[in-house]
């Protein structure tokens, strides 16, 4: 009778999880897009997740003592990162109402509480569900909301930041649905990587509906970093799905099968003078980083402690004292803001997170770990989501955390 009432226990509480974080990460998906505004109330719906996940981490405290791995070294490192820069090393010309202590404060809280509850139960796969089903859910309402923004003919001048015809379907900005679309096939990899789904009809043309879904509305977006991380993504899981053995199976064939169809799609929809590489470099913003930003820190006299940990937003629209514009690129975005102290943190918390990572898998979680890496560290050139509360990181980050084998010894 005890092991049945654990059993109905456990159920009940991975049964209350999923509700919450369900919630929980559709309200920051829908904050972080802008389609609504932080408020009282998606900040309670974080506590509550938060306070929920932290009481039971309390409660199971008395089953054992945990021992140091690179899941407790990320976690250093990032609270260091935090608490430095947010109390310790902050410039005093920055207005006070620009910290993010509240806002990454609770992100980091999140990211670790989860990450250990999903390590606990051994439960990613079913991490990745939720935030799959819920994020393709928020991608297919918005498109339904804004049949209007559907327009595929301008594929072909992606690469032509004059010419091009950007749609964003109600969220705040085209780059930011660009990375949420490349973060649902992500979760869509790793589904397919780590278990033998057996699923209904109806499931899967659910799951296809929802990329499709996603594909459109990356191209609509012409988010040009955004199409060449899921190629980087979709290219590199096949390329190691393949290298493991000569039978890729299905779920391989179907990934090859859209590559090469988004391949032929770009190809065909795109012309030679809206293509040139160059011309697309020099027509970015992201050279006003080398112009503005970089030259602002090193003439500020605040190179090892960076101009102030204060959002991209606040740089972006002037809201510093510093004319830097947009910081689009999330390396450099630590360093201007943080300094060369906190880069090398922020480098140090990225190496521990992948190198455990790959060190604790192999086989198809290996591919989908180095196809999720390059991704990643690609898509951070272009924009300001390394170690943030972005969509992707909700998922990825305690996925990641989850491969490092739990510590906990029973007494």
């Amino acid at each position: 009778m005890k092991e049945i009432s654990l059993a109905k226990s456990e159920k009940l509480t991975l049964a209350v999880f999923s509700a919450l974080f369900v919630i929980m990460y559709a309200s920051r998906v829908l904050v972080i897009s802008q389609v609504i505004e932080s408020s009282n109330i998606t900040i309670f719906i974080q506590l509550v997740y938060l306070g929920f996940v932290s009481l039971l981490w309390l409660m199971e405290l008395k089953y054992g003592h945990y021992q140091p791995t690179a899941f407790s070294l990320f976690v250093v490192l990032m609270v260091l990162h935090l608490f430095l820069f947010c109390f310790v090393l902050v410039n005093p010309a920055m207005p006070s109402n620009l910290s993010l202590a509240q806002t990454n404060g609770l992100f980091l809280l999140i990211i670790i509480f989860t990450a250990w509850f999903v390590r606990s139960r051994s439960i990613p796969l079913h991490l990745a569900s939720m935030c799959f089903y819920v994020l393709g859910a928020v991608l297919l309402l918005q498109m339904l909301l804004h049949p209007a923004d559907i327009n595929l003919s301008g594929v072909g001048a992606v690469f032509d930041a004059e010419g091009r015809t950007r749609s964003v379907f109600g969220f705040g900005h085209a780059n930011t649905l660009g990375g949420m679309c490349v973060a649902l096939f992500m979760m869509y990899l790793y589904r397919l990587t780590t278990a033998e789904i057996h699923r209904g009809v109806f499931v899967r043309c659910l799951d296809y509906v929802l990329l499709t879904v996603a594909v459109i509305m990356l191209l609509c977006s012409a988010s040009r970093s955004s199409i060449i991380g899921l190629v980087l993504l979709l290219g590199s899981w096949m390329i190691g799905s393949f290298s493991l053995n000569a039978n890729g199976g299905k779920a391989s064939r179907r990934i090859a099968v859209l590559f090469i169809a988004l391949t032929l799609l770009y190809n065909v929809l795109s012309s030679i003078d809206s293509t040139n590489l160059q011309t697309a470099i020099n027509q970015s913003n992201r050279i006003w980083l080398f112009e503005y930003a970089v030259p602002s820190l090193f003439n500020s006299g605040r190179v090892l402690i960076g101009l102030g940990y204060v959002s991209n937003t606040a740089y972006g629209e002037g809201l510093t004292p510093y004319h830097t514009l947009w910081l689009d690129n999330g390396y450099i975005y630590y360093l201007v803001a943080t300094g060369v102290i906190g880069i090398l943190i922020i480098m140090a918390a990225l190496f521990v997170l992948f190198r455990s990572a790959l060190q604790y898998t192999d086989g198809r979680e290996h591919v989908f770990v180095l196809a999720a890496m390059v991704t990643y560290l690609f898509i951070g050139l272009f924009e300001d989501m390394i170690l943030n509360g972005n969509p992707m990181n909700y998922f990825l980050i305690p996925v990641l955390l989850s491969m490092v084998p739990r510590p906990l010894t029973a007494r």
